[in-house]
C-alpha cells in the first residue's frame, strides 16, 4: 500500500466521496464511479481491493432497513449459494490477471452497466425458468464482482425481468450483493490481493463514501433527475472507454 501517500490519498478520497455522492443522489452502483475514479491514481487491482468494506457496510444497511428481506430470502436463497462461488473464482482471476486484460474487463463492465441502467430492459423470464436463470445470474454476478467489484448488472437484469415489488427488489439486491461481497473479502485476503494493511485502507475508504452518500441524499431533491442521470451516463461511459483504451494502447 506504499502507493497511498500524500496527493494519491487525497485523489482516492475524492473519487470515493464522489462515488458516495452519486449513490446518494441517483442510487446507482458505488463501484461504477469509484473504481475508474481511483484507477486514475492507483493500480486497478488496488482500486478494486479498496471497495469491499464500503460495499459490505452499505448493503448491510440496505438489508437491515428493509422489511421484505424474509420474502426475498425465501425466494432467492439458491442464488446465495452460487454467488460466493463465482466471487472466489473471480478474485483468483483478479490476483493473476494481466493488468491490460483486467483494464479491458473492468472498462467493458462499466460501459455495459451504464447502458443497462440508462436503457432498462423489458425482458420477461417465464416462471418455470426463474430458478435456473436466477442461478446463472447469481454465478455471473459473483464472477463479475470478484474481478471488478461490480456485482449488480446480472442481478438487476434478472430481478427486473421477473417483475417483483420495489421493496422486495431492494431487499433482494442488498442480500445478494452481500452474499458475493463477504466471500470476496475473504478471497482477496487468501489470494494476497488484500493484506491486513490493505483491509485497514479499505475500512478507511468507507468514510468518504458514507459522507458523500449522506450529502447526496440531502441534495437529491435539488437536482432534476433526467439531466443528472445523463451526466452520470456520460461520466461512466467516458471512464469505461478510457479503461478499454488503456488496455489496447
Amino acid at each position: 500500500m506504499e502507493e497511498l501517500a500524500g496527493l494519491t490519498i487525497m485523489a482516492v478520497a475524492v473519487a470515493l466521496g464522489t462515488a458516495g455522492l452519486v449513490k446518494g443522489l441517483a442510487g446507482i452502483g458505488l463501484p461504477l464511479v469509484a473504481i475508474p475514479g481511483m484507477a486514475l491514481s492507483i493500480d486497478l487491482a488496488l482500486a478494486v481491493a479498496l471497495i469491499p468494506v464500503s460495499l459490505v457496510i452499505t448493503n448491510v444497511w440496505q438489508i437491515v432497513s428493509n422489511r421484505h428481506i424474509g420474502a426475498a430470502l425465501r425466494r432467492f436463497w439458491p442464488m446465495l449459494l452460487v454467488a460466493p462461488i463465482g466471487a472466489v473464482i473471480g478474485v483468483k482471476f483478479l490476483a493473476e490477471a494481466d493488468p491490460q486484460v483486467l483494464s479491458a474487463i473492468v472498462g467493458a463492465a462499466i460501459v455495459v452497466s451504464a447502458l443497462l441502467m440508462q436503457f432498462r430492459t423489458h425482458w420477461r423470464v417465464p416462471e418455470q425458468l426463474e430458478r435456473f436463470v436466477g442461478l446463472a445470474a447469481g454465478l455471473a454476478a459473483g464472477l463479475l464482482g470478484g474481478v471488478t467489484a461490480i456485482f449488480s448488472p446480472p442481478l438487476v437484469l434478472f430481478l427486473a425481468s421477473i417483475r417483483i415489488e420495489k421493496e422486495v427488489f431492494v431487499g433482494a439486491v442488498g442480500m445478494l450483493l452481500l452474499s458475493g461481497v463477504a466471500p470476496m473479502v475473504v478471497a482477496l485476503a487468501s489470494f494476497g490481493v488484500l493484506n491486513a494493511e490493505g483491509f485497514m485502507w479499505s475500512a478507511l475508504a468507507a468514510a468518504p463514501v458514507l459522507a458523500g452518500q449522506l450529502l447526496g441524499q440531502r441534495l437529491r431533491r435539488l437536482i432534476p433527475e433526467k439531466p443528472f442521470r445523463l451526466m452520470i451516463l456520460i461520466l461512466l461511459l467516458a471512464s469505461g472507454l478510457n479503461l478499454i483504451r488503456r488496455a489496447i494502447f
